[in-house]
């Protein structure tokens, strides 16, 4: 309840009285300030001290209008009464208009509502993306441009193709980029850019493939055609297959051909000597083909060499290689010769001529040397296909005996 004094004012005419409810000694109605005593202005601004908005500065200057004089004003040039955040400060000098401003964790100078990273300095951005350097996700690098979306800028993106947070095979290469996802892609052993879970050819380059075939050279099973086809399936390519549609791995007599592709079973394919393609194993003249040794067309032998026997003719044609039936009776016409021994110069000498191991032999001389002369027999062929040789034998004896012809072969035939 206001208590009203009645006293006497200086303005009013004598023996009248007014209101003076500050009782400073100025009417209500001239009272610059209700208050307090008009009379005191500390800092001389016609603004009685007990109504000063702003001791010590003038209250008339408000540059704002804001009815907050100057030099009392929070917010110069902004109203002081408006504090949307209710952060006491005016919005016009808000650092936060979301915040209290006087909340600032990192002590940056920006308060912790409009803090874009709260663990460091936003002024700090070495880089200037907009992301202060305590936050910043790829140092270096705008962490704004990211192509692939997956939340790791471009420059700092270990697979720009996809999410490098998906790492099925946690090798640390990204799903999108991983060359092997059965395994880690840092393991390769044999430095082939192909790591060990997912290389072809373990201890070889994956890269090398000369026959194009998707197999490593060092792991080709065939490396001038396609690993993949293989007809017979035997597990040899159809490019290497030694013997195709049978399996090149069952070889029986192991001469390396295949039994399905075997020219004599039971023996070597490969053993050719007289080079006539048939193998000597199933070849009942061997003597017969283009590479078949040559049968001499005259030998020497006997005591210091004194004998011989030359030209030989199997029916009538050449020294070797001729086909007789099994037990057919053939001619064989050959020349002869002896020279006195000087070992001996008087002894009888006897020549011999037959198939070496086989039979008795026929005996064209028994006389003393020298002598030379020509011989036709005829000879029971054996009744075993083959190849059969004729050697030499001599003696000195009385008469011819019968011994078996041997040494080195002057003809030969084949019975089959």
């Amino acid at each position: 309840m206001a208590l009203l004094v009645l006293i006497t004012h200086a303005c009013a005419t004598a023996g009248e009285s007014c209101t003076d409810a500050d009782r400073d000694g100025t009417c209500d109605e001239m009272d610059l300030c209700d208050k307090g005593p008009d009379g005191v202005d500390s800092d001389g601004d016609r603004v009685p001290d007990p109504c000063d908005r702003c001791a010590g500065q003038p209250d008339y200057l408000d540059t704002d209008l804001d009815n907050v004089p100057d030099g009392c004003d929070q917010c110069n040039g902004g109203n002081d009464g408006i504090d949307t955040d209710a952060d006491g400060i005016p919005d016009a000098c808000d650092k936060c208009a979301s915040g209290d401003d006087s909340m600032d964790a990192d002590r940056d100078g920006v308060p912790d509502a409009c803090d874009k990273c709260t663990q460091s300095d936003d002024k700090l951005d070495a880089d200037l993306d907009g992301i202060a350097d305590g936050c910043d996700k790829c140092a270096g690098f705008r962490d704004s441009l990211d192509t692939d979306s997956d939340g790791t800028p471009d420059g700092c993106d270990k697979c720009a193709a996809g999410d490098d947070s998906k790492d099925a095979d946690r090798d640390g290469t990204p799903d999108a980029c991983d060359t092997c996802s059965a395994g880690d892609n840092s393991k390769d052993s044999d430095s082939d850019g192909t790591p060990d879970a997912c290389d072809k050819c373990a201890g070889s380059d994956d890269r090398l493939d000369a026959d194009l075939d998707g197999t490593p050279d060092g792991c080709d099973k065939c490396k001038t055609g396609d690993d993949r086809r293989d007809a017979d399936a035997d597990g040899v390519p159809d490019a290497c297959d030694r013997c195709a549609g049978f399996d090149d791995n069952t070889d029986s007599d192991g001469d390396s051909v295949p039994n399905g592709c075997d020219k004599c079973p039971g023996g070597n394919d490969a053993l050719d000597q007289d080079g006539d393609s048939l193998p000597d194993g199933c070849d009942t003249c061997a003597i017969d083909g283009p590479a078949a040794a040559a049968v001499p067309i005259s030998v020497r032998f006997g005591p210091e060499a004194t004998l011989t026997v030359s030209n030989a003719k199997i029916n009538g044609g050449s020294n070797k290689a001729t086909i007789v039936s099994p037990g057919a009776t053939f001619s064989i016409a050959f020349d002869w010769s002896a020279v006195r021994s000087t070992g001996c110069p008087t002894c009888v000498t006897q020549i011999y001529v037959g198939i070496t191991g086989i039979g008795s032999a026929s005996c064209p001389f028994s006389s003393v040397p020298p002598a030379s002369g020509s011989k036709t027999i005829n000879v029971t062929a054996p009744t075993q296909p083959g190849t059969y040789y004729f050697g030499t034998a001599w003696t000195w004896d009385y008469s011819c005996q019968n011994p078996g012809p041997g040494g080195t072969p002057f003809a030969a035939i084949c019975v089959k």
